[in-house]
């Protein structure tokens, strides 16, 4: 097959998809620079070279009504995808992550075209179900350890790759240097908020994380607030609701660093600020009909595990969860304000996260995945 048309289709939803799909689709035009890139994702994917079929910048949901309303809009992305890969199909789909789309995606397209699966969805749990996902697809590249023992015994090559943060989580200056950058006293307390990247988690979550910084503020004024601005939110939105803190573009990881306590909404920022050796506290809260779930899933049914990514990675509690009413601000501001206090348990937590750090891997995850894509491109 001549190199100009050796073409690999990435399709990933939400933020994180999208960095992951972007980091593959740089590691894979290195390791074989004849390669074509199109697909589905958001800027980081374009910025990588991507030939975008559709824009997934705003495809992350947050609860069942959000899920409900979005449902029409997926449905039909869904087949003109589907599509759009049988009409013109690629030398080999990656699919990043994003389940309740892509796995549809394999099974409307398996043995179709080369297909690898870059993590696969529910492959953080411990007790996952195996599903039919290794008879759908090609390879599988997961970054966990035991979901590459659960989904074994299918058609699937199946290898376990180490997490791909472990190769992006890497500041780029050190702590002194990076004070100076970011006009931040080495000599005072930084807290740090992360109210996500969904539409959702904005409306629901920045409310509460701003009257946490408040009051954090007001029990300690020495304290200095940095707040992470995710490239789907509005940047004056964040700026109004932590009047006076210094921004970031995203979760960077140089002023993220200095960081001695932070607040963050569960998802994989949770783990960035693991490997980043954050104390944190997880906060979380969505709309009325995800209150109810949350409701009858702990009280009635009791079937509520933990949800913070670096609890389930470590298989016990390591950093605090406060989840739908119990993720109040002042009880975000309590737990901040005892990391800050109290310098034992600040050191038990780091070493907690170092332990989840050590349990992802080690780095060369997006090589290994690469090399595993290239095999199943015809020569």
């Amino acid at each position: 097959m001549p190199l100009a048309s050796r073409t690999v289709f990435i399709l990933a939803g939400e933020a994180s998809g999208d960095r992951y799909g972007a980091a593959l689709a740089e590691t894979l035009r290195a390791l074989s620079p004849g390669l074509a890139f199109r697909g589905i994702g958001g800027p980081r994917m374009r910025a990588a070279g991507a030939d975008l079929l559709f824009d997934s910048s705003d495809w992350g949901t947050v609860g069942i009504a959000d899920a409900l309303r979005s449902l029409p809009r997926l449905s039909r992305r869904l087949r003109g995808t589907v599509a759009h890969l049988r009409a013109d199909p690629p030398s080999l789909l990656v699919l990043v992550d994003f389940g309740a789309f892509n796995v549809r995606v394999a099974r409307a397209l398996s043995g179709a075209m080369p297909t690898l699966y870059f993590i696969p969805p529910g492959s953080w749990s411990r007790t996952g179900r195996r599903g039919d996902l290794p008879d759908l697809v090609d390879a599988i590249a997961t970054p966990f350890p035991w979901s590459a023992e659960r989904l074994q015994d299918g058609r699937a090559r199946v290898e376990w790759v180490g997490h791909p943060l472990l190769d992006l989580v890497r500041p780029t200056l050190p702590r002194r240097e990076a004070c100076a950058a970011y006009d931040l006293d080495p000599g005072r307390s930084v807290v740090l908020f992360v109210p996500g990247s969904r539409r959702g988690e904005l409306r629901h979550v920045l409310p509460v994380m701003a009257e946490a910084a408040r009051l954090v503020a007001a029990r300690t004024p020495e304290v200095q607030i940095i707040a992470a601005v995710a490239p789907t939110a509005s940047r004056d939105t964040v700026a109004a609701a932590f009047p006076g803190a210094r921004l970031l573009d995203g979760l960077d990881y140089d002023a993220a660093q200095l960081a001695d306590a932070a607040s963050v909404a569960s998802g994989t920022a949770t783990l960035e600020l693991a490997l980043l050796g954050v104390p944190m506290v997880v906060a979380y809260r969505g709309p009325l009909l995800t209150e109810l779930q949350y409701l009858l899933l702990s009280r009635v049914l009791r079937r509520v595990g933990p949800v913070a990514l670096p609890n389930l990675v470590a298989g016990r509690p390591v950093v605090p969860e406060l989840l739908q009413r119990r993720a109040s601000p002042a009880a975000v501001a309590d737990h901040l304000a005892a990391l800050l206090a109290d310098a034992d348990r600040s050191a038990a937590m780091r070493r907690d996260l170092a332990h989840v750090a050590h349990t992802l891997g080690s780095p060369g995850a997006l090589e290994r995945t690469a090399r595993l894509a290239l095999a199943l491109i015809a020569p």
